[in-house]
C-alpha cells in the first residue's frame, strides 16, 4: 500500500535550478603626518550557492512543493599598522545554511487545503558600522554581527 502511495505522490512535472554568487572586496588605506605613518588593509570575500526544485504533485491534483537548500561562507581579514603602535591583525569566517520549504496539500476531490512551510533565507552582508572615521567594513549575518563588533577606527580604538 506504501509502494502504490508514494508513486501517486511522486511529481511528473518538476523545475530546478542551481546558483551561485561571489563577493571579493579589498580596501587600502595609508596616511602619513606628524605622528608617524599608518596603514591598513581589509579583504572580505562571500560566496554561497542555491540549489531550488519545485514542482506539482500527482500533476497538480494532489498539489505542489517549493524547495530550496544552500549555504553561504562569509569571511574577511583586517590589518593595521602604525608607527606609534604595534602592527595588529584579526579575521573571522562563517558560514550559513539557508533553506527553504514549502509544500501545498489541496486535493481536488475533498475540501482540505493544508500549506506548511519553513524557510530561512537571510543573506550575509558587509555593513559598514553607524559610527563617524569607521575604516573597515563588519560581517553581519542574519540581521547580526559575524563577529562581536572588533573593528577599528581612525582613533585606534576597539568597539
Amino acid at each position: 500500500m506504501l509502494a502504490l502511495m508514494s508513486v501517486f505522490l511522486l511529481p511528473r512535472e518538476a523545475s530546478c535550478r542551481l546558483s551561485g554568487e561571489g563577493e571579493l572586496r579589498y580596501v587600502n588605506f595609508e596616511a602619513t603626518d606628524s605622528s608617524g605613518h599608518l596603514s591598513s588593509h581589509s579583504l572580505t570575500q562571500r560566496y554561497s550557492v542555491l540549489y531550488d526544485a519545485s514542482g506539482r504533485l500527482v500533476n497538480g491534483r494532489l498539489g505542489r512543493y517549493d524547495v530550496a537548500l544552500g549555504y553561504e561562507f562569509l569571511t574577511f581579514d583586517t590589518g593595521i599598522k602604525s608607527s606609534a603602535a604595534p602592527a595588529e591583525s584579526f579575521g573571522e569566517s562563517k558560514g550559513h545554511l539557508f533553506y527553504k520549504g514549502e509544500v501545498l496539500l489541496d486535493p481536488k476531490e475533498i475540501p482540505f487545503r493544508l500549506n506548511i512551510f519553513s524557510r530561512d533565507m537571510n543573506r550575509s552582508s558587509f555593513s559598514k558600522d553607524s559610527r563617524d572615521n569607521q575604516l573597515f567594513l563588519v560581517p553581519s549575518i542574519a540581521g547580526g554581527s559575524a563577529t562581536d563588533r572588533r573593528a577599528l577606527d581612525m582613533d585606534d580604538e576597539r568597539i
